[in-house]
């Protein structure tokens, strides 16, 4: 940490670059930076893809990095499910028209781009912060958060689209806060406030089994834990709760077994932690304790995790722009993106957006984000979702925002909700080449300064993106 350790006295003693022209200029003294860590690090070996190269869904699920399962994967759902992948998202629906105005979809007729439609709902009771992940034969829909004790209920969406009941998972039947994760044949859910419930389900044979628990940590909720499958593990991360211990925890899927990584990086702050991940590596951007007062940290260090080698590696000492929280963090093919967010000094919002390859260690500067862009899980779910062509995610206010790599072009769609309106801890998912969303929580302006919290809306919606 030596490198952070400089860089922190430096700042202290020149004080904070202002402005946009000064900011930009910071990226020529990080690309310096980069250099020293890429010196530091040239035995370091890589399998990912070079930049351009797109990601899709292979055979089980599981993206890939080869753009030519795209053509594979369209086939092979066109092959199996017919024309129900087209027609699932655009049912009619005897429900009424949304409250916002958005129609639902007439039969046959496909989605127009950029637009929004209107959905059958689950039979569930409307609810924030569950699960909402998506497989190749279905949309897997778990749990929630509340005071009452129906919690832990679920349904599935099939690529027909029928929705179904789930059964009773061997979970935590108090506690509907779960983290959950598609591994490639099964949907891998853990949970548990005192002691930790893992349990896996599959589509095919529609059932639960349990699976041994980890042995170190004694819980796993929404609110501070993450859930990844990477290389045929899956990796719990409890770093941004203060009681960790900086370790993640994995489990193996083929032998049912949990091990603990090696600790994350000293010098760097575990309540703050943004993590993205690849299919065969974890990407994390930690905080450093400030030497002066900051609310955002002075450094905000990114950091891969590599499960064979079980070592943190360092990728950046810090992004290109001092003194800022990206709005999105994110794993994008073959790169990661940090957009949007604020200024931590001033609280303005910024329009920043810059990519860090992995490979060369370098920064690229993309064309401006959307200025203050943020998401809707407020830090509970991915910040947002790589669709193998683009990025995409959901703003507060209904908006989805898209970045495409190819073109180096945003979007910004319209919303699905009233002009009042704001959602928070509510996940998306990417099925059927839609954005799914369903039971917002909702925060209502009532005009004169008040805001009503936290209603749910027992709709589900999708939305096809803009044509690249």
């Amino acid at each position: 940490m030596n490198e952070l350790t400089e860089l922190l006295n430096a700042r202290a003693e020149r004080g904070t670059p202002r402005g946009a022209d000064d900011v930009y200029d910071a990226a020529t003294r990080l690309s310096q930076n980069a250099q020293a860590v890429r010196s530091a690090n040239s035995d370091r070996q890589s399998t990912d893809e070079p930049i351009g190269t797109l990601m899709s869904l292979n055979r089980d699920g599981r993206n890939t990095s080869t753009s030519r399962w795209l053509t594979i994967a369209a086939a092979m759902l066109l092959i199996t499910a017919g024309i129900g992948m087209v027609r699932l998202l655009d049912r009619p629906t005897d429900a009424p028209a949304a409250s916002s105005g958005v129609p639902a979809a007439p039969s046959g007729v496909p989605a127009t781009p950029d637009t929004w439609t209107q959905l059958t709902p689950p039979p569930l009771t409307p609810r924030v912060q569950y699960l909402s992940i998506p497989t190749p034969s279905g949309l897997f829909v778990w749990g929630r958060s509340g005071s009452d004790t129906a919690r832990a209920d679920g349904a599935f969406l099939d690529n027909e689209g029928q929705w179904r009941t789930l059964p009773d998972a061997p979970l935590d039947a108090t506690l509907g806060d779960a983290v959950g994760v598609w591994t490639g044949s099964e949907v891998v859910v853990m949970n548990g406030s005192d002691s930790v419930y893992v349990a896996a389900f599959d589509p095919t044979s529609f059932t639960w089994r349990s699976l041994p628990q980890p042995a170190t940590i004694s819980h796993a909720t929404n609110a501070t834990s993450r859930l990844y499958a990477i290389d045929d593990h899956v990796v719990l991360s409890n770093l941004n709760d203060s009681s960790g211990d900086g370790q993640l925890q994995i489990l193996d899927i083929k032998t049912s077994t949990w091990t603990s990584s090696s600790s994350a990086p000293v010098g760097v702050g575990m309540n703050m932690v943004r993590l993205t991940a690849s299919d065969n590596a974890l990407y994390a951007m930690f905080t450093t304790s400030s030497t002066y007062e900051d609310p955002c940290g002075d450094l905000q260090p990114i950091y891969r995790y590599d499960i064979t080698a079980n070592s943190w590696t360092s990728l950046a000492i810090d992004s290109p722009f001092m003194h800022w929280t990206p709005g999105l963090f994110s794993w994008a093919g073959d790169r990661l993106i940090l957009a949007g967010g604020h200024d931590c000094l001033s609280g303005n919002p910024v329009s920043y957006a810059v990519a860090l390859d992995p490979l060369t260690l370098t920064w690229a500067t993309l064309a401006k984000a959307p200025a203050g862009l943020s998401t809707a899980g407020v830090g509970i779910y991915e910040d947002a979702i790589w669709t193998g062509a683009n990025l995409i995610t959901l703003q507060a206010d209904g908006r989805p925002v898209t970045y495409t790599p190819s073109t180096n072009t945003w979007h910004v769609g319209p919303t699905f909700l009233p002009a009042n309106e704001t959602i928070q801890a509510t996940p998306v998912a990417w099925f059927a080449d839609k954005l799914v969303v369903w039971s917002a929580g909702v925060q209502r302006d009532e005009g004169n300064g008040k805001w009503s919290c936290c209603d749910t809306k027992d709709e589900a919606f999708a939305y096809s993106p803009a044509l690249n």
